[in-house]
């Protein structure tokens, strides 16, 4: 309503992973300026985390540490930010000469019980990666208010240790981090 009564001198939009094209295009039907976070939308401004690098990052310093057998903990299957750190994983594992095993790739989610699940599949598996990338910390949701991804995933690390002592786990974030937490 405030955007229809010329009120508002613009808008931020950090849309949620289930939201379409159509509901998106509806804010920029008034006459504001749009700046979308995470994804592109056309007819807006787009500002977007080098996905693909940071994910690049993360598998080339598991790699520095000695790791070749890397698992990756991804978002919903059709997030714009989850695909672009899909991609960066996946072109860095090739890139390094490592071959990705399919059952180490898991796209369930960002609640903290998808991540959870994650990881139980990974550390299921019979022969299971030494370290795990983590797409993001995860989105707050009414159900679940500032939990992520992450800390349930380290919680099941705990009760289903890597078969490695020197295992790692890699978290992808969005939010910097703040310059006063010690």
């Amino acid at each position: 309503r405030l955007l229809g009564e010329g009120r508002v001198d613009g808008v931020i939009l950090q849309a949620r992973d289930e939201a379409d094209q159509d509901e998106l295009a509806s804010a920029l039907r008034y006459d504001a300026p749009v700046v979308a976070i995470h994804r592109e939308i056309d007819g807006a401004a787009s500002l977007l985390m080098p996905d693909a690098d940071a994910a690049r990052v993360a598998v080339e310093h598991l790699v520095a540490l000695g790791h070749r057998s890397i698992g990756f903990i991804g978002g919903l299957p059709d997030s714009p930010t989850a695909v672009r750190r899909l991609a960066g994983f996946t072109q860095s594992m090739a890139d390094v000469g490592i071959e990705i095993e399919p059952a180490f790739v898991t796209a369930l989610g960002y609640q903290p019980s998808q991540g959870a699940q994650a990881f139980d599949l990974l550390m299921d598996l019979p022969e299971r990666p030494t370290a795990v990338v983590v797409a993001n910390v995860g989105q707050e949701s009414r159900a679940a208010p500032a939990e992520t991804v992450t800390l349930p995933a380290l919680e099941q690390r705990e009760e289903k240790p890597s078969p490695t002592p020197h295992s790692q786990v890699i978290t992808i974030s969005e939010t910097p981090p703040n310059p006063h937490d010690a």
